[in-house]
């Protein structure tokens, strides 16, 4: 007979660390899918995955039993994996923004057809802000940053044709958006 959720929080509780175990080793498969179908970076959703089960494990003294465990675990899962994704749009914006006032104080004095005014770099903002995270990133690491497609690599713990085709399709799907243009 198998040991239900609620006996398995009590041991825990009772300072039993392997009813926790039992718990992550159910539970784990569900918690990535939802984070990784918020986040779609692996590596991302496999940290903030360890994140929600610390932190479900030290709010368990909290945990009413209103809903079901697994449920209480999604939304705390879906929570962290949210707060992550806003903390790095938060920061591409960020970047886009410090690059505008870089570019355009910088660059002043280059043609025109080389450098983007500050119109063009902000309407560019405002659609690498509707892109994908995996894409604006590598964009913006590319481009505002000018890192080569080896160092965006190491930084990202990926391979070189993983960047490469993440810049490929982030300036592809960058045309394809209404206004379309060919800003990189």
């Amino acid at each position: 007979m198998a040991v239900t959720d609620e006996e398995l929080i009590k041991a825990t509780l009772d300072g039993n660390h392997e009813a926790y175990r039992e718990l992550i080793i159910r539970y784990q498969q569900l918690v990535f899918a939802v984070i990784l179908k918020i986040v779609d970076n692996y590596q991302d959703a496999e940290d903030l995955a360890q994140e929600t089960f610390i932190k479900a494990y030290q709010s368990l003294p909290k945990y009413r039993g209103e809903a079901k465990f697994s449920t209480w675990l999604v939304r705390m899962a879906t929570n962290k994996a949210l707060d992550f994704r806003r903390k790095q749009q938060r920061l591409a914006r960020d970047i886009l923004e410090e690059n505008v006032e870089y570019i355009s104080v910088t660059h002043k004095d280059l043609p025109e057809r080389i450098i983007l005014n500050k119109e063009d770099l902000e309407q560019l903002m405002q659609k690498l802000e509707k892109l994908p995270e995996i894409y604006q990133r590598a964009l913006c690491q590319c481009y505002f940053d000018e890192l080569s497609c080896k160092e965006i690599a190491k930084l990202e713990g990926v391979p070189v044709k993983t960047i490469a085709a993440r810049l490929y399709r982030g300036k592809r799907i960058l045309r394809e958006q209404p206004g379309g243009g060919t800003y990189l």
